[in-house]
């Protein structure tokens, strides 16, 4: 794969930064918002092609906060290293006059975690298999680069850190902030970064991430999390939400019954339950919907879902070996 010169990259991206002018927060459109962070649409005038930029900046209420801004830097730092078109385009890096930081990324059409929320609250169903699979694809391609080319770990995976342009033209990876360095086989580089930690979203997070042995965590980790990210797809909702919801309900269903149970001996230890563990929901393979009905054509997604999300890391597959699989299920669709 051919790659931009470095050289010549920072020094396109040094030329774009000094003529950028980015107008103050309440003159762009918002996209979306993180944590400390929020993320605008910037219109170029008069640029070549016209192209609008996507431009993520730290909200002006974190601007002291060191965490956000060092994470901008350290994800400004990354993206202008990357060049892959499955990995949101880095454009520039530049300070405001209020002393924020602006960093500027290609702009896309939608969030896949925003896309799937409006077909759930539009009754539409599972995505088709067809985008399915193009997501499938276009992700593992990037996940392989990351974790074999450049040996990253994204740090995040989740569908709100895809992002999409047009009606599944092309599928990218974003959000680099939490981003980790690893080794050729795969796990954390603690030689390179002693203090390095895994962030991620605990809802999307593998079994291994909640063992609290930092060790045990790799690539394999996060193809749980993307296998995850197919879940969304089908049930169009977050993992492990459903059984949130359903433990609610149950605890609602149930307040009357415990409120007018009688107190037999009010000096017990009445909270003695309340403090038993419970079983977590994170870090396992989600429920689905009850009324959820798969066509036979969702079976190998159903497959791959499955695969990904075993407790084991090593029978979980490699992006490699997802790119492979994607490529030929996207070939048989094209037939």
């Amino acid at each position: 794969m051919e790659k931009t010169p470095l050289k010549l990259f920072k020094k396109k991206h040094q030329l774009d930064t000094k003529a950028l002018h980015i107008p103050a927060s309440p003159a762009l459109h918002r996209l979306g918002f993180g944590t400390g962070i929020a993320v605008y649409l910037l219109n170029r005038k008069g640029a070549i092609k016209n192209s609008p930029w996507a431009v993520k900046k730290t909200l002006k209420m974190k601007m002291n906060d060191k965490i956000y801004s060092k994470r901008l830097h350290y994800e400004a730092d990354i993206l202008r290293k990357l060049s892959h078109k499955n990995i949101v385009g880095f454009r520039a890096y530049e300070q405001s006059n209020d002393g924020r930081f602006n960093l500027c990324m290609e702009a896309m059409t939608i969030s896949l975690g925003d896309l799937l929320e409006k077909r759930f609250e539009e009754k539409l169903g599972p995505l088709e298999v067809n985008k399915i699979y193009i997501l499938g694809l276009d992700i593992s391609k990037a996940l392989n680069y990351l974790h074999f080319e450049q040996l990253l770990l994204h740090g995040d995976m989740k569908s709100f850190n895809i992002l999409i342009k047009g009606d599944f033209v092309i599928c990218k990876l974003c959000d680099f902030g939490v981003s980790i360095k690893i080794k050729k086989d795969g796990y954390i580089d603690f030689d390179a970064d002693p203090k390095a930690h895994y962030t991620g979203t605990d809802l999307w997070s593998a079994p291994e991430v909640f063992e609290e042995e930092p060790e045990l965590i790799s690539t394999k980790s996060e193809i749980f999390s993307f296998g995850l990210v197919f879940y969304e797809c089908l049930a169009l909702c977050p993992p492990h939400t459903l059984e949130m919801v359903a433990k609610k309900s149950l605890d609602f269903d149930n307040l009357e019954e415990e409120n007018n149970k009688e107190n037999v001996n009010e000096n017990s230890n009445c909270d003695e339950d309340d403090e038993e563990e419970e079983e977590p929901l994170y870090g396992s393979r989600p429920i689905f919907p009850s009324d959820l009905k798969l066509s036979e054509e969702y079976n190998d997604i159903m497959h791959i879902f499955y695969t990904c999300t075993e407790d084991d890391p090593d029978a979980r597959p490699d992006a490699q070996k997802l790119e492979n699989i994607f490529n030929e299920l996207c070939v048989i669709v094209l037939e």
